[in-house]
């Protein structure tokens, strides 16, 4: 596959496309059959989901969020007005929010555009860039989709925007660990140097989902980075094993497992 970016690639197609990223780089490590239901599987948007693609719409496309974006509109949402003026909107296209979701996008907007750092890091470049490369080593087809790409510096710098219950550097590091993000640092990092030539950094702006919507910039340590790495080689690894078995095994198949319990649960 020829290495190359993507401007303007529907999300649709993006996630639709058939080589390995890093969320599924997770699935893979949770185990092949995860992965292989995950490709099968329909994309839920969960609540959160929800927030967080109207939270990237408001700050890094802003002239777009007024178009595909729309406040509830005020009233009894019972009452024939309100239900008749939701359904005008749905039939344009427009995305409703409720009157609580609406007021922490725009608050999340607003906090990010008030961070003279923040401000800074998603001024000054493109949005949504996809890149699509093969991994040398293992042949694999992978892609990457970068919220942000800082082009105002001779370094590249990709800008992550994340959502989050606590931004702290302690809370965004457990956060960190929990959902792969220093696999997500590697790996985006890797693509971009492979499609490009450069090599990037990889920040993160994390945002808390409620008020006073406090924000952290951080970066990645060598050590996490490296973790990263060898996580994802170790994902490609399983997978080139699993497309020539043909076998996409769960959880250690046709072996017993002796468990012991969980060091708290015999804590005195």
């Amino acid at each position: 596959m020829e290495s190359i970016i993507h401007r303007g690639w529907p999300a649709d197609d993006y996630h639709a496309h058939p080589s390995l990223s890093s969320s599924l780089i997770g699935r893979l490590l949770q185990s092949p059959a995860h992965y292989r239901a995950a490709l099968t599987a329909e994309r839920k948007q969960t609540p959160a989901m929800l927030l967080g693609s109207a939270v990237h719409c408001a700050v890094l496309e802003p002239d777009d969020f007024l178009i595909r974006y729309a406040r509830a509109p005020e009233g009894d949402g019972r009452t024939k007005a309100v239900k008749e003026a939701k359904a005008e909107l749905a039939a344009a296209g427009v995305e409703v929010l409720a009157a609580d979701h609406w007021d922490a996008v725009t608050g999340i907007r607003d906090a990010v555009r008030a961070h003279r750092l923040a401000d800074t890091l998603l001024t000054n470049g493109e949005a949504e860039l996809s890149a699509l490369w093969t991994d040398p080593d293992a042949g694999v087809d992978c892609r990457l989709r970068a919220d942000w790409v800082n082009t105002a510096h001779a370094q590249p710098l990709l800008v992550d925007l994340k959502t989050t219950q606590d931004a702290s550097p302690n809370g965004f590091a457990k956060s960190c660990a929990s959902y792969g993000y220093h696999r997500q640092h590697w790996w985006y990092c890797e693509g971009w140097e492979r499609v490009t030539g450069e090599v990037p950094a990889f920040i993160f702006v994390a945002v808390e989902k409620e008020p006073p919507y406090a924000i952290g910039v951080y970066t990645l340590d060598d050590e996490a980075v490296a973790f990263g790495a060898e996580q994802c080689r170790q994902a490609i690894r399983t997978y080139v094993e699993c497309v020539e078995t043909g076998r996409w095994p769960g959880y250690a198949p046709d072996q017993i497992q002796t468990l012991s319990l969980p060091a708290w649960a015999t804590r005195k």
